[in-house]
């Protein structure tokens, strides 16, 4: 392994993963050449936050520095390849309070929007957190990366495509929220399958009473806290319960 160019090992340790790989090898390792290589990418690594939102049929792109109060356009990340990786990803179309960041947006129209978030693509960690509501540049300009967590607001048959893939390809993806108007026949696939498999693992919050009345009707309500009710079912074989 010594033959192995420092070079090498420098290119493998940039394409690392920061919260779960860097840091943890950075602990464990005991090998000269790649402590050196992961020691020094540890260092250096910056952490960004991207926000888009789509306002006035333009698309407004600002990063923030995490550690810092820098806000800017996506330049630092651009020109920082070797070190900056980006940990959020955040559609704040909805966001109309004008808050400071804005001040500091790159506004673009849809293709080069488009070309500015390919651009940075590379840089995003693969345990990012991903936020859509309505952006659909977003989707579409980054169909190609995964990530651990996921927030979307249902977009059709895009936003399913786009959670399948994530599904089958993403190694460290550990949540998904998807928000949707949905009928309640639709939720009950979700306990069929349930019953079924008894592996079936999610959370419904549902704002409309009556269909929550119904759900609660399915097992035997109890009262964890004064006040807030939660009802339980139990799987007929399998180790496992359904709680809502």
């Amino acid at each position: 392994m010594d033959a192995v160019p420092y070079t090498f090992v420098d290119s493998v340790v940039e394409l690392f993963d920061g919260k779960k790989t860097l840091n943890l090898l950075a602990e464990e390792l005991t090998h000269s050449l790649w402590k050196a290589a992961v020691n020094v990418h540890r260092r250096n690594r910056e952490y960004y936050t991207v926000y888009v939102r789509e306002k006035d049929s333009a698309t407004h792109l600002v990063a923030f520095h995490l550690g810092t109060n820098i806000c800017s356009d996506l330049k630092p990340i651009q020109k920082n390849r070797r070190f900056a990786r980006i940990v959020t990803i955040y559609d704040q179309t909805d966001d109309h309070h004008g808050y400071l960041k804005w001040d500091h947006a790159q506004i673009l129209g849809d293709v080069d929007a488009a070309k500015k978030l390919n651009s940075i693509a590379s840089q995003i960690e693969q345990s990012s957190y991903f936020s859509y509501q309505s952006a659909d540049i977003m989707l579409s300009s980054l169909s190609n990366r995964v990530f651990g967590a996921i927030w979307l607001h249902y977009n059709g048959q895009t936003s399913l495509t786009f959670l399948e893939q994530q599904i089958l390809n993403s190694p460290f993806l550990e949540r998904i929220e998807l928000e949707a108007k949905i009928d309640i026949s639709f939720v009950e696939k979700f306990f069929d399958h349930w019953m079924e498999k008894g592996t079936l693992n999610f959370t419904l919050q549902l704002s409309d009473v009556e269909d929550c009345q119904t759900l609660l009707k399915r097992g035997e309500v109890t009262e964890f806290r004064q006040g807030h009710f939660r009802s339980v079912i139990k799987h007929e074989t399998a180790k496992s319960i359904a709680i809502h």
